[in-house]
């Protein structure tokens, strides 16, 4: 019986998607690897300050106790330790599950030397389009981050089919924030605009800092690496993006932030009581025009594909040269640690097919 390949998986940030993703892998791995007749080893999981490596293979009781939570990283006493899994002579994937931007020299580094790379963390893609070249440079073709947007939906699969086969992106509209999509399904239901923040907070929507989500910065990511997928050479400071607050209300702490953003409650109501005025309601609306990019709130129809979604669902309308009277649309949960850290193993799973030879 021939030996089977190794293919070794390297993680960066054992946090709440890259524990979920190692248990995804764990339930999964023994019919994956039978399938695909493979040997998946993690050989190293590695978070800002710490570690734990094994060239061979973690143990599957040091997998499970990352996954519990149990703290059996140790202080990282080596940075190039990273560098030496990869240069282990076996085909690897390395996984970005962090929020960091410091992930960047690693991912190329990756790439450089033949391995594989599977990001859910937008931020490297993000930095200035010279990184991002670089990567493309390096290794477009291993390189994989379905999840960055629309979490497990196939939006960037999508994308890159329409283009890689010739076609041409006319316009692409979209709520790509799950949160903002709640918030103001919320408002629109009668809810105060710091009341359907503190709902999306407790129902675990929000970031621990709800000014992550209400000043637009993650759905502008989301959108830049969309424009970028079509051959667009633009910097996040290209966006036209709207914030939910005024910018004097950074230097709050959480808990005063959320005490005083009810001042701002009459003008929402007021904003969707004009909107329902003429059949409409609104939107925080990512949009691609031209050689435009915004993420902004936007009054659109209440029977429109973007005004009838409801709740954390994101919706991308994307209109093309093929698709131009009948626009392509994806539309489904956006976010959620389960169906993100599956998105990341069905990257995987695609370049297990590459290392294979195309085994379908």
């Amino acid at each position: 019986m021939p030996s089977r390949n190794i293919v070794n998986i390297i993680l960066l940030g054992p946090g709440k998607v890259g524990k979920t993703f190692l248990n995804i892998l764990m339930k999964n791995i023994e019919h994956i690897e039978n399938t695909y007749r493979i040997s998946l080893k993690v050989t190293g999981v590695f978070s800002s300050e710490r570690e734990i490596t094994d060239s061979n293979g973690l143990a599957l009781s040091s997998l499970k106790k990352i996954i519990q939570g149990k703290k059996i990283l140790r202080r990282a006493t080596k940075p190039s330790n990273v560098h030496m899994l990869m240069n282990s002579g076996r085909p690897f994937i390395l996984i970005d599950t962090t929020s960091s931007d410091n992930t960047a020299e690693l991912i190329l580094s990756a790439l450089k030397k033949g391995g594989f790379a599977v990001l859910s963390n937008k931020r490297p893609l993000c930095l200035n389009f010279d990184i991002y070249n670089n990567f493309l440079k390096s290794g477009a073709q291993r390189l994989f981050f379905e999840t960055t947007v629309g979490a497990g939906l196939p939006v960037i699969e999508t994308l890159k089919s329409l283009i890689e086969t010739g076609d041409e992106i006319i316009e692409l509209n979209g709520c790509l924030s799950g949160t903002l999509g709640f918030i103001f399904s919320q408002i629109e239901s009668g809810m105060t605009f710091s009341g359907s923040i503190l709902s999306a907070k407790k129902m675990g929507y929000t970031e621990s800092d709800p000014r992550e989500d209400l000043k637009g910065s993650d759905v502008a990511r989301k959108l830049l690496i969309l424009s970028r997928l079509t051959g667009m050479h633009k910097e996040i400071t290209d966006i036209n993006l709207q914030a939910l607050y005024p910018e004097k209300m950074n230097a709050l702490t959480v808990d005063n932030f959320i005490k005083e953003i009810s001042i701002y409650d009459r003008i929402y109501k007021g904003k969707m009581t004009e909107a329902k005025k003429s059949g409409k309601t609104i939107r925080f609306i990512a949009r691609i025009k031209g050689n435009k990019l915004s993420a902004n709130l936007t009054m659109v129809k209440k029977s429109g594909d973007l005004g009838s979604l409801q709740g954390p669902d994101n919706l991308i309308v994307i209109r093309t040269k093929r698709y131009f009277h009948h626009p392509l649309i994806i539309k489904g949960p956006g976010a959620g640690l389960e169906v993100t850290a599956a998105g990341v193993l069905s990257d995987i799973l695609k370049i297990i097919k590459i290392i294979k030879g195309g085994i379908s």
